[in-house]
């Protein structure tokens, strides 16, 4: 007999073109957007990978076997991972991107055990593809989105059988995520009325894009910019530098951890499985964060025509923390980079079903 659970979860969806953020009452994940074929990896160990990671498959891709989620990193093989880089109706459409998505609930739900699952889901998009934020399938990403996620998705992991039911979902701009994680806290208690009486940018700074939005309080509408680049596009600049100058292929993904856990102060290295190999990549990296911070800056200039009509001008996602804040704020003082920016996003998303009494 399939198990039911009784209770409805609310899962809060943002599937970045470089990381996948979730959220629910129970966990938080970040992870890398991407999957990798099992059959990629399962002849080069003496013991099989399947038997020591999470198996996913589900129907919109014949039912073929991926690992997919935090433990990818794990894993390694990120030469062969399979992304969904995209922009628009081409990214949504994909076959991959949907399988995340349809992984992406699994994982929501996998601390509750295998069997039927009733969720409400909260996704963002960038403000150009969603419309009018009142209407669930206005513009033909949304529908598309829509279409797919409401009624029933099933997928196996690891051999258990999972039935989701998506019951609602709600589609807002992805820069509404910040701005309702910084006015809200846990409790639903406002704890910021100045992001409330006021215009203020947010800059979303993702994997594959740069998303500027110029908005008066919590309303859904203003000025929006953007460009189709991103940190995805800044790595892979480092990537063919380091090529250059050491004669050294290093994935991208490798090269973002490296970001990530380096510094300045202390150094950026690559350490591979030989830990007598240590290659100093400091001043390569310091370099491309240079021209990053330049990059936006310029970005910032040619938008932002009146910064001082701005109470704050909001830095956010992934690409928040390899800027140089000091550098934007130098120029506009009204920067200020938002804490823990990866997540920020998918944190409003769930405040904000929380508020609409989803997942009750």
């Amino acid at each position: 007999m399939t198990k039911k659970t009784k209770e409805k979860t609310l899962v809060a969806l943002d599937l970045g073109n470089n990381q996948i953020k979730i959220k629910t009452d129970k966990e938080e994940f970040l992870f890398p957007t991407a999957m990798l074929a099992v059959e990629d990896t399962s002849n080069e160990s003496l013991i099989p990978t399947e038997e020591r990671h999470a198996v996913f498959k589900t129907a919109i891709n014949d039912n073929k076997n991926y690992y997919f989620g935090s433990e990818l990193k794990e894993i390694g093989y990120e030469e062969r991972w399979i992304r969904s880089i995209g922009y628009g109706l081409r990214r949504y459409n994909n076959e991959t991107f949907k399988a995340m998505l349809t992984y992406a609930l699994g994982v929501s739900v996998a601390s509750n055990g295998p069997g039927m699952h009733t969720v409400d889901v909260v996704i963002g998009l960038p403000t150009s593809d969603v419309g009018d934020p009142r209407l669930l399938d206005d513009t033909e990403a949304k529908k598309c989105i829509s279409d797919y996620l409401l009624g029933a998705q099933a997928l196996t992991i690891s051999g258990e059988k999972y039935s989701i039911n998506v019951e609602a979902i709600k589609i807002v701009p992805q820069y509404f995520g910040t701005l309702v994680n910084l006015v809200y806290d846990e409790a639903l208690e406002i704890k910021d009325e100045r992001i409330i009486s006021s215009e203020n940018c947010i800059i979303d700074l993702g994997g594959g894009t740069v998303l500027g939005d110029i908005v008066n309080g919590l309303t859904l509408g203003g000025k929006k910019f953007g460009d189709d680049w991103g940190v995805a596009d800044i790595i892979d600049e480092l990537r063919t530098k380091v090529n250059n100058n050491y004669q050294k292929t290093i994935d991208a993904n490798v090269l973002m951890s490296i970001l990530k856990v380096g510094s300045d102060e202390l150094g950026y290295h690559y350490v591979p499985g030989n830990s007598n190999y240590r290659l100093d990549l400091t001043s390569e990296v310091v370099e491309i964060r240079n021209q990053y911070t330049s990059r936006i800056l310029a970005k910032m200039r040619t938008e932002i025509r009146h910064p001082e009509k701005l109470s704050a001008i909001l830095i956010t996602g992934g690409g928040a923390n390899i800027i140089y804040g000091d550098k934007l704020k130098k120029e506009f003082p009204e920067v200020e980079i938002v804490k823990e920016s990866e997540l920020a996003n998918v944190r409003g998303f769930y405040t904000f079903g929380k508020i609409f009494g989803l997942g009750e």
